[in-house]
């Protein structure tokens, strides 16, 4: 490759790591092919003596081809490009620097109360909200419809206010409870969230002796 840079793997020094990302293997002259972890990060097996390393590419391409003036410990890949492991590709940063770099990307979400609100970094903004970051990417990759009340937002969708759903359950002491928020019921009863989920679409008859009024018992294994 043009511009391609070698240097030996310290430790390992039948192997040589390229700027370009690409381990050699000096003895067999073989270019090793990585294997991509459930992360996203692409591996490469080292042996030397006996030993053995599962190393990963991005670590041994900083460390032999990026500065590191400030010794910080972790490589980020700035295009958030997990697979691009060439040299200009990558930076060191601190272990705070690469939590807000990964959780930097433009997002657009209505608000519950029917805004539009245009969010770069999501884990500073779950953070004031007193919210998990984690929820809003289940919502923006549609794995979920809303999150507290937070939607994807699409382009030429109308903003609405969110309606929450309200449940009602029946407590061992034969009182009506009903609220719109089942996580806040489950914690002030000491009950489990996903049993009285399973109670209130009928895949449970009851949960620690509270049930659902009005709701037929399908079972576990059918759907409503």
């Amino acid at each position: 490759m043009e511009g391609e840079v070698w240097a030996v793997i310290n430790k390992f020094p039948t192997y040589w790591i390229s700027s370009q990302g690409r381990v050699l293997n000096i003895k067999s002259g073989m270019v090793l092919k990585p294997y991509c972890h459930r992360l996203g990060y692409q591996y490469v097996m080292l042996c030397n003596k006996g030993k053995r390393l599962n190393a990963k590419v991005h670590r041994l391409v900083a460390e032999a081809f990026v500065t590191n003036p400030c010794g910080y410990p972790e490589v980020n890949h700035i295009d958030e490009d997990k697979s691009n492991n060439k040299s200009i590709n990558l930076e060191l940063v601190t272990s705070q620097m690469n939590i807000e770099y990964s959780h930097a990307k433009e997002y657009t979400f209505i608000s519950p109360q029917g805004k539009v609100v245009n969010v770069f970094n999501m884990y500073p903004f779950a953070k004031k909200l007193g919210l998990k970051p984690s929820p809003f990417y289940r919502v923006w990759y549609e794995r979920a419809f809303h999150y507290h009340g937070w939607r994807k937002y699409v382009e030429g969708m109308k903003p609405t206010k969110f309606e929450f759903a309200s449940y009602t359950f029946l407590s061992p002491s034969g009182e009506e409870v009903t609220t719109s928020n089942m996580e806040k019921l489950a914690k002030k009863f000491n009950l489990d969230r996903s049993s009285l989920s399973r109670v209130q679409t009928g895949r449970a008859r009851s949960h620690k002796g509270w049930t659902c009024p009005g709701v037929e018992f399908i079972g576990r294994n059918k759907t409503k």
